[in-house]
């Protein structure tokens, strides 16, 4: 079934309602990644504990502490560590696992909406698909959806020996169809020398948002944060640049307007619908 891009980093919300917990710290204790399902539900990863929780539409409507209309628990031991969130247009939910199932490497992990209900239920069925990431990855920062329903995947960080080679790279995985274990990416972009009259010459440098445009050109934010400069940039990769591995120059960069004090830590990005 082809997937698209049907997931919160790509359609802009704005919310009038806040949520909050009480005096339990569970749930909304240590939310991280939000997104939408194709009913309306909004689904949140917690750091602390490490759950999964839905609120309906009706829970959204005021502010509140409202009763989760559903919690997944991933039981220690399970090897599923729930971090960024996403949806596609057959309802299918997809997790990046922080430290995967069995060796710490880091995955992409989907389920069907029947495995959800098992999930609901208090299951731990196994992931429809499981999508690992380069054994040079340290942690994913951004998941997304190109038009064709493939994923893209960003990674922060590369390691070579004992030392992590800040840069990052993404990752493209044809996953329309398949399920079982995908470890080898179709694509695989790497940083690329560029010319710029800030300090970045990079074309990535720590990605943190991905967002694709109506042409099918691929977003890029980089948060530059180590002690080597407080600052960032967002690039933009054409689609004709994203056929095949490499490093691509990208025909646009944006970097910062010291006056205006901007882009000092871009991290997700959103490309808002096109108004004709």
């Amino acid at each position: 079934m082809k997937r698209n891009e049907l997931n919160a980093s790509n359609r802009r919300l704005l919310f009038h309602v806040t949520l909050s917990y009480e005096e339990d710290p569970n749930p909304l204790f240590s939310p991280r990644s939000l997104a939408f399902d194709p009913a309306g539900d909004l689904w949140v990863t917690d750091n602390y504990p490490l759950n999964l929780y839905e609120y309906t539409p009706d829970q959204l409507a005021a502010s509140g502490g409202p009763t989760p209309a559903s919690t997944i628990t991933f039981p220690n031991g399970s090897g599923i560590v729930p971090a960024l969130i996403l949806f596609d247009s057959a309802g299918d939910l997809w997790l990046t696992d922080q430290f995967s199932v069995s060796d710490n490497t880091i995955a992409v992990v989907e389920y069907t909406p029947a495995q959800i209900a098992e999930l609901q239920m208090g299951a731990l069925p196994t992931p429809t698909l499981t999508v690992v990431a380069g054994p040079q990855s340290d942690g994913l920062s951004a998941i997304t959806f190109d038009k064709s329903g493939n994923l893209w995947i960003a990674a922060p960080a590369t390691e070579y020996g004992a030392g992590l080679v800040y840069g990052g790279l993404l990752e493209m995985f044809q996953v329309a169809g398949k399920t079982g274990t995908l470890s080898q990416p179709d694509v695989v972009i790497t940083p690329a020398a560029i010319s710029s009259t800030n300090q970045t010459n990079q074309s990535m440098d720590r990605p943190f948002g991905l967002a694709f445009d109506d042409q099918g050109g691929l977003w890029v934010s980089s948060n530059i944060s180590d002690g080597r400069d407080d600052t960032g940039f967002i690039v933009k990769f054409a689609a004709k640049q994203l056929t095949a591995s490499g490093s691509p120059v990208p025909p646009i960069v944006l970097t910062p307007n010291r006056k205006a004090d901007n882009l000092q830590w871009p991290s997700p990005i959103v490309i808002g619908p096109t108004v004709e």
